[in-house]
């Protein structure tokens, strides 16, 4: 929250406006840069709970698999909304939809994130490269349904954390600390930023 503020109040501020148009619904230039701030403070404190556990005293282990595809997954992201959220770039669609593939992909096929073996009603098991077909699907879809409904001042943050706690329940089920860690922190930065 404190370092949003400083960035609102910055000078740099006047190049990631959103000027009021026919098509927006506010009335006075908006502020596009809560992203920065959400992205730095989320990947400052994975790396703090990652590797000064010693001085945190939490005993939360993040994996090295889980820090290199939220970093990889996180630049990614960021390059490409701070390119669109700036006054004097204007990104295609087409290059923000390959930008998002290659994450979908990376996380994938790169880093095996995916469904594994689905199952229809016990009868019959869908091969491997479907499960990972449909994993890039749903990937390329919430990062586009996220990026639909952020024009509308807090949409986007609210949805994320209800989504984001509803993970760390199931993770948590799953006896999955790092799962839990991660969301809870994603969730808190989340907030300060709301």
């Amino acid at each position: 929250n404190l370092m949003l503020r400083f960035l609102i109040k910055s000078p740099v501020i006047k190049y990631f406006c959103d000027k009021p148009e026919i098509r927006k619904v506010h009335s006075r230039p908006i502020p596009r840069i809560g992203g920065v701030t959400i992205i730095s403070v989320f990947l400052l404190l994975i790396f703090f709970l990652a590797f000064f556990k010693d001085v945190t005293g939490i005993s939360v282990s993040i994996t090295k698999g889980i820090i290199q595809v939220l970093l990889l997954s996180s630049i990614i992201i960021f390059a490409c909304g701070i390119l669109d959220d700036t006054t004097f770039v204007t990104m295609r669609v087409r290059y923000k939809i390959v930008a998002e593939l290659l994450i979908a992909l990376i996380t994938v096929y790169f880093f095996d994130v995916n469904f594994g073996e689905i199952s229809f009603l016990g009868l019959f098991t869908f091969p491997l490269w479907i499960s990972k077909l449909i994993s890039v699907l749903w990937i390329l879809g919430l990062i586009n349904a996220f990026n639909m409904i952020d024009g509308v001042d807090g949409l986007a943050g609210s949805i994320s954390i209800i989504s984001i706690l509803t993970l760390a329940a199931i993770a948590a089920l799953g006896n999955l600390t790092s799962i839990v860690a991660v969301c809870f922190i994603l969730a808190g930065v989340i907030s300060g930023f709301l």
